[in-house]
């Protein structure tokens, strides 16, 4: 019986790991389907893990835990109008129940408790489907680059991001690669740099391609942190310059442009944040779309994952989740994995203020996966 608990937590894994980025659920959206199958994922291995248990639970540290008390206490602050006047089928849809809301936080939640309860060893192993993710998105990025077309079900391109044969023409520029988003394959690429390199240095370049292909301004400011918190002495000035340039190469001498867009959606954002400081304007899909029509921001999104959590979670879930990331990339490492780890989650972290990566369904199942490993790596020594 313990053996199929571990098979089926490890096909679990696989499924959030090489699997979540870039499925596509039959008759729906690319976005719901990656959350659905991120839910279920999630709570499979919450089930596998409870039923397969036999030595002692670790809790998860406690920042977290008031990270998920201020995200609750915020959506039951937006929520309690609905129990006083009864709009719950209006809630429910706007909602959207399995692809939005509370939901998903406690799905993943429970996951990455889950995972912790792992041997560290076994997470190790996680860098195997990093790699094999890595080699696949690269054989596709490179049919994309050259104008070949896959008819692989949903991994043709215009299948998984109907909106690059819109904006680029038959053969999108950019390639996606299995992801679906460019900006998507750039963050796993970034994501996985610093551990490759810690594996084997030479492996470093496979990401470094990718992030090339990805051709983002972001990604690349993404991987010049990440190069940078692996380098040491001089040669971080060094690898610092040589990473903007880059990022300057890439932008196509659009970033100007780019930043003025952006400015004037953030001005008017950042206004609407004043208004309401500490609780946001809700996590409703339709939060933002107020926001567009009374303060006049511009883009269709906000391009920061970090202005998107201070706009509709409000300061004081903000601040406590950037004291849990800035203890996670500030914490003394135990390991090399865990020092590899750190700079992945500063990379990410400094490629969310300019871009949507983290809130991305295609990188949050890679995000628990990483944060798992991290904390096992963090209790090698203690668990000794």
């Amino acid at each position: 019986m313990r053996r199929v608990f571990t098979v089926g937590t490890w096909a679990l894994v696989l499924i959030l790991g090489a699997v979540q980025p870039w499925f596509i659920w039959p008759h729906l959206a690319p976005e719901i389907s990656r959350r659905l199958t991120f839910l279920f994922t999630c709570v499979g291995l919450g089930v596998m893990t409870v039923g397969g248990l036999n030595r002692p639970v670790r809790a998860l540290p406690a920042m977290w835990w008031w990270v998920l008390v201020g995200v609750l206490g915020v959506s039951v602050w937006h929520g309690w109008p609905v129990l006083s006047h009864g709009a719950y089928v209006e809630y429910y849809l706007e909602w959207q129940f399995l692809s939005n809301g509370l939901l998903l936080v406690l799905a993943g939640v429970w996951g990455l408790w889950a995972l912790g309860q792992w041997p560290v060893i076994w997470l190790r192993r996680l860098r195997w489907i990093g790699l094999g993710m890595l080699l696949l998105n690269m054989v596709f990025a490179v049919a994309q680059k050259h104008g070949l077309v896959w008819h692989l079900g949903s991994w043709h391109p215009a299948d998984i991001y109907p909106e690059a044969i819109m904006r680029y023409g038959s053969n999108p520029v950019k390639p996606s690669g299995v992801m679906g988003l460019d900006r998507v394959l750039g963050a796993y690429a970034v994501a996985w740099l610093p551990i490759l390199c810690a594996w084997r240095w030479w492996l470093g370049a496979i990401p470094l391609l990718l992030v090339a292909c990805a051709m983002k301004t972001s990604i690349w400011l993404g991987a010049t942190v990440a190069l940078v918190g692996m380098s040491r002495g001089r040669w971080k000035l060094v690898v610092g310059g040589m990473g903007v340039v880059m990022a300057l190469v890439y932008s196509d001498g659009e970033i100007a442009k780019k930043l003025l867009q952006r400015w004037e959606t953030w001005g008017p954002i950042l206004s609407a944040v004043k208004d309401h400081p500490w609780v946001g304007h809700s996590f409703s899909f339709l939060a933002y779309s107020c926001a567009q029509v009374l303060y006049g921001a511009r883009l269709p999104s906000l391009h920061s994952d970090w202005l998107a959590l201070l706009f509709h979670a409000g300061g004081v879930v903000t601040g406590l989740v950037a004291f849990a990331w800035r203890q996670a990339v500030r914490a003394v490492p135990q390991t090399r994995w865990a020092s590899a780890l750190q700079v992945s989650f500063a990379s990410i972290g400094v490629m969310a203020l300019g871009q949507s990566v983290v809130s991305e369904p295609g990188l949050t199942g890679l995000l628990v996966l990483l944060l798992a490993w991290w904390w096992s790596e963090q209790r090698t020594e203690c668990d000794a």
